[in-house]
């Protein structure tokens, strides 16, 4: 008895995950994810086995939630200091080099998939921070990261 009640408890909270399909964009992390929503985005990284595919899909709805409010707090305060937006579109720019570059820098895709999570998390972070309005904090991070160790 005490075997099926703990195959019942596993099959109702979350023991179903298990037998949830994997997107096939998982296995190939130059799947076109920009023609998606961000709630796609997420559904995929939500399908992912392997934990750095799926950082990187979250990563990547991310980004695309931070472009969008980007674009609608431009349209809402067009005379917004210009150092933040400029600072933005240098972000949006280094995100797409780094896509299209990652492939050839690393073959491996759980080597790729390392190296976007990183610039991801980091360029990410900053980028919030100056969408926010607090450019010194994003400032001092970004120094901190490129300083000589």
């Amino acid at each position: 008895m005490k075997l099926v009640n703990l195959f019942l408890a596993w099959a109702l909270f979350g023991g179903n995950t298990a037998f949830a399909a994997e997107h096939r964009a998982c296995r190939e992390l130059d799947h076109p994810y920009t023609d998606r929503t961000p709630a796609e985005t997420r559904a995929i990284a939500a399908s992912c086995r392997h934990r750095p595919v799926a950082t990187l899909y979250y990563h990547r709805a991310r980004h695309a939630d931070l472009v969008a409010e980007e674009s609608t707090l431009a349209r809402l305060i067009p005379y917004s200091p210009r150092v933040s937006r400029y600072h933005f579109a240098s972000y949006k720019i280094y995100i797409a080099l780094i896509e299209a570059l990652a492939p050839v820098w690393y073959a491996d895709p759980s080597a790729r998939a390392e190296f976007l999570n990183a610039e991801y998390d980091y360029r990410g972070e900053a980028a919030e921070l100056r969408l926010h309005g607090y450019d010194t904090l994003a400032d001092r991070l970004e120094a901190k990261s490129t300083a000589p160790r």
